[in-house]
């Protein structure tokens, strides 16, 4: 899946500036997975396929304080520790998650790899190197057969921005 295949749905996207994303880099003290940067600056937070949200720069850092919090106090991926040990999920970040619950995560020290955090198995899945093949993955995943269509729409939308602030 390139970038330029996908329709968009709106052309008013919550786009992240270079900025934002090195800041919030900084901030973590790594940088994101290959293809993030790009994901955000063009397209920015939102929705792909109606199955993958892409959460927004300006909520990550609270968004991974309370995943690891409940990892920690949740965690049952024991199926998966020969992918990604217990104490790696434990630190790592997430950036996307389906619309059921299933987190897509990297480790500070490996950008290039992503990883999903099932939300009903034990299993973790090595998903891919960079972040849109991670969500093209993700998507044919979640239906099971491949995606021949891609569309985004940003979120969240107008709407709830507007209540966010």
């Amino acid at each position: 899946m390139r970038l330029s295949d996908i329709h968009l749905v709106t052309q008013q996207l919550l786009r992240s500036t270079d900025a934002e994303v090195s800041e919030t880099e900084a901030l973590l003290g790594t940088r994101f997975p290959p293809g993030f940067r790009k994901w955000m600056t063009t397209l920015g937070a939102g929705v792909l396929c109606d199955l993958v949200r892409v959460y927004p720069i300006p909520d990550l850092l609270v968004r991974i304080a309370e995943h690891q919090t409940w990892w920690r106090e949740a965690y049952f991926w024991d199926e998966g520790r020969d992918v990604l040990p217990q104490q790696a999920v434990l630190e790592s970040v997430v950036v996307a998650d389906t619309l059921s619950g299933d987190q897509v995560i990297f480790h500070p020290a490996n950008p290039a790899g992503l990883y999903l955090l099932p939300r009903h198995e034990e299993r973790i899945y090595r998903i891919g190197a960079r972040f849109e093949d991670a969500l093209e993955w993700l998507c044919n995943w979640v239906v099971s057969k491949p995606v021949s269509f891609f569309y985004f729409k940003p979120w969240p939308d107008a709407q709830e921005a507007a209540q966010l602030v």
